[in-house]
């Protein structure tokens, strides 16, 4: 498992689980297992059990998102001994859901007893799949993707093929994509995870996960100050200054865009090297892909696989 502490001088606590999924067809994967991901898991099976106890510790309710290549899982929170005790629960649930079949019936696909087709994530993608936007986004990356692109398919699903799913392919998947050293736990504000304060919790989840601090004092700075002799090898027409003006131009910016919308930022500048390191052949789960991999140079290697 990979942790990367955001810290930042905001009041809320952000955790973001993300787990790099493909899809191979129109079936919806992805979208069904962030889904039941989020009913229930092995260790704490009661279906709204993570939901209470997220308003119970001052925190908005968690949620999943899909994406065209990767799913990504959220809490906020007021507090960070709130954080440590949703946490364990929630990465519990994303790497031991329960995927039991009446949670996959209600939550996937199923007739009712009129012979309606429903199911949430079918009704979902029933009330999208024909809106202009999809219609346009889907079509369009059909032709622009080839056929092994993951992103030529719905990864939300498309009626027709979430009727053929079944709990088993979910539950291959879920063996396949939702390994632990898969994972990206991305914390923000939550600056004492290793002082052994209140924290137990949130530490024996990151068990063997590598832990790195982005933006501490000068890191961030000496990161891009590296990157951009690596893009320019120039002294900016003799400038000595230039370089370090820049620097600091474009550390300002991010840092600015960081404060002002943390999720967003951390999804534009983390994600796509996070999906290339576990997704392009012969990685290894190392990020050595991409230009913001190069640039932030956030982790040297996975933890292995057991």
């Amino acid at each position: 498992m990979r942790v990367v502490v955001c810290r930042m001088p905001s009041p809320i606590y952000s955790a973001y689980i993300t787990v790099p999924t493909l899809s191979v067809n129109d079936k919806g994967l992805p979208h069904a297992l962030e889904h039941l991901v989020l009913c229930g898991s092995k260790n704490y099976p009661i279906r709204g059990y993570l939901g209470a106890l997220a308003a119970r510790n001052c925190s908005l309710e968690t949620n999943g998102h899909t994406f065209g290549d990767h799913t990504k899982y959220t809490i906020f929170s007021a507090a960070e001994d709130a954080m440590a005790n949703i946490l364990p629960v929630f990465l519990d649930h994303v790497l031991n859901p329960l995927l039991s079949d009446s949670q996959f019936i209600t939550e996937v696909y199923h007739y009712d007893e009129t012979g309606k087709e429903k199911g949430v994530m079918f009704s979902e993608m029933a009330s999208r799949e024909n809106s202009v936007n999809f219609l346009e986004y889907y079509n369009i990356s059909s032709l622009v993707w080839n056929s092994s692109a993951t992103h030529s398919y719905a990864s939300g699903g498309k009626t027709r093929d979430i009727a053929t799913l079944t709990k088993e392919e979910v539950i291959d998947y879920h063996r396949k994509y939702y390994d632990a050293n898969n994972v990206t736990v991305t914390l923000t504000d939550s600056s004492n995870i290793n002082s052994g304060s209140n924290n137990g919790d949130i530490k024996k989840s990151a068990d063997n996960a590598e832990v790195v601090r982005l933006f501490e004092e000068n890191y961030f700075k000496n990161l891009l100050l590296d990157e951009l002799k690596r893009i320019f090898a120039t002294r900016f027409d003799g400038d000595p200054y230039a370089l370090e003006k820049a620097s600091k131009r474009l550390s300002n910016k991010v840092a600015a865009y960081i404060e002002k919308d943390p999720g967003e930022a951390i999804n534009n500048l983390l994600y796509s090297d996070i999906v290339a390191s576990n997704s392009s052949p012969g990685s290894h789960g190392k990020f050595h892909v991409g230009s913001r991999a190069r640039k932030f140079d956030m982790i040297a290697k996975l933890g292995k696989r057991p």
